[in-house]
């Protein structure tokens, strides 16, 4: 019997493949039948695409509650001889009759939506027989994830948050505010962020999906047109659900950023201003804030093509540590993209 010589360290697929293959004969008798198409990824990938699905799987079972309160009214309406008490045998019979036509309502409408409704087997399905999203659609999604942004990237980093805008879901206004899908002007895709409406603390937020602490940094490209509209700054933050947290702004008046933040939403300024050189206006320009373990925040605006315009090295405030959602205040207009999120 040869002895079996496992392959070099540079040797070859092929190479690699007869090894196997050798030390398989030898052990187990296998069929194989495995052609197919392969997509590699992460974890954290698959878990923000199937966020972006989760409305769609929930709506698949959201007929089930209405029916069970459909029935239970018939089933009630059917063998109940209704009796006075505090209203009148009429008045109760006529309550139930319209809470039975509001049921069947909310039934018909739930099972309505269930038609395009997928649960996460049958997504997963998709993948490989075609129905529903595609492979290719969850390859572009992962893509999308996966764009290479212009300030290095750090190896070994895990991103926790990604949205390019080209769908808008999650969003929602704070306050008074207002932020919307916009094709006026975006960096990446086809849409960016639009904060459109009141000043700070206005805004509107998105939830991360998960708490994440300290340790992260929060990157993404930024775009004004010249002053018009309300307030002059732009304004982002990393806030919990009570909405404190930590930020930045940008004063276009001043041409001035600063780190700040959020106690219930409303802004203080911590540590100094830093002086642009030129103002931020009409281009898209790039911004990392890094929120450091021990409460250390940092901050870099780069230009279009990769020039680091400011920064603000270091700024310590320890207040709060959670966090679970992404903040967008200031005045308006004023447009963002490629927000992520990221692991230190």
């Amino acid at each position: 019997m040869s002895e079996l010589t496992p392959p070099k360290e540079q040797a070859q697929v092929g190479t690699f493949a007869a090894y196997t293959g050798q030390l398989m004969q030898r052990t187990s008798r296998v069929h194989f039948n495995v052609g197919q198409e392969i997509v590699v990824t992460t974890e954290d990938k698959v878990w923000r695409i199937l966020t972006n699905h989760l409305s769609r799987i929930e709506k698949r079972d959201a007929w089930i509650t209405p029916l069970g309160i459909l029935i239970t009214l018939l089933v009630v309406f059917a063998t109940t001889s209704f009796q006075q008490f505090l209203f009148s045998a009429e008045t109760w019979e006529a309550i139930f009759v319209i809470a039975v036509w509001l049921s069947l309502f909310w039934f018909v409408r739930c099972l309505w939506q269930s038609k395009g409704s997928a649960s996460i087997a049958d997504f997963a399905k998709s993948l490989w027989q075609g129905r529903g999203p595609t492979v290719d659609d969850v390859v572009n999604d992962i893509k999308k994830t996966a764009i290479a942004a212009e300030i290095p990237y750090v190896e070994g980093a895990q991103v926790l948050f990604y949205d390019q805008f080209d769908t808008f879901i999650g969003w929602s206004k704070y306050d008074e505010g207002g932020v919307s899908q916009s094709t006026e002007f975006y960096h990446a895709g086809t849409h960016s962020l639009k904060k459109h409406s009141n000043n700070d603390p206005n805004g509107g937020f998105k939830e991360i999906g998960r708490s994440i602490g300290l340790g992260i940094a929060f990157s993404g490209c930024m775009y004004r047109p010249t002053k018009q509209g309300g307030g002059q700054a732009n304004r982002l933050a990393i806030e919990d659900r009570h909405f404190n947290g930590h930020g930045f702004a940008v004063d276009n008046d001043k041409n001035t950023v600063c780190i700040e933040r959020r106690d219930g939403g409303q802004r203080t300024r911590i540590g100094s201003e830093a002086a642009l050189d030129s103002p931020l206006l009409d281009q898209w320009y790039r911004f990392e804030f890094y929120m450091r373990r021990g409460g250390e925040f940092g901050l870099e605006f780069h230009s279009h093509s990769g020039e680091k315009l400011v920064e603000i090295a270091a700024v310590l405030d320890s207040k709060y540590t959670e966090f679970d959602r992404v903040a967008v205040h200031g005045g308006f207009p004023y447009y963002i993209d490629e927000l992520r999120i990221r692991t230190l």
